[in-house]
Parts: structure tokens; sequence; C-alpha cells
């Protein structure tokens, strides 16, 4: 399954779906290939989800680049 690119909103924040890839492979777990950017007004958060759907791995980075708390925090208190 694969998702194109689409833009809307979480938390009342805007997002934007760069890619989304879920491949399925007998008897194994899916797995998921992903990104997302959050854009706000000083910075734009990409998360990377990939790995088996029943625990993916995730990485958070930020332009300008953040400690992983600051990412934190800018997402839940802006």
């Amino acid at each position: 399954v694969q998702a194109l690119p689409l833009k809307t909103t979480v938390f009342k924040r805007p997002i934007r779906l760069e890619s989304l890839r879920i491949n399925y492979y007998r008897p194994r777990d899916p797995v998921l290939d992903a990104s997302l950017k959050f854009l706000l007004p000083e910075y734009v958060i990409t998360l990377k989800l990939e790995g088996p759907l029943s625990k993916p791995r995730h990485a958070f980075s930020s332009k300008p680049p953040l400690p992983q708390d600051d990412i934190f925090a800018v997402l839940l208190f802006g």
C-alpha cells in the first residue's frame, strides 16, 4: 500500500505526508516506511518511521537543527 503526498493538520498543526508505504510479506508482519514533516513557523520537523507495523522505529530531525528534547517541546507547546 502506498500513499501519495498529502497536506493536512494534526492537533491544529500543519503537516505534510511526504511518503507512506506498507509492504506485506507473509508470514512476517507488514513493514512500514513513512516520512512526515511538521511545518511550523520557525522550524520544519521531520518524523521518519520504518520497520514492522507492530513496533516501528522512529527518528525526529529538524531544520534548523535542535536537540531531541527541544524538538519534542516545539511539537507539544509550539
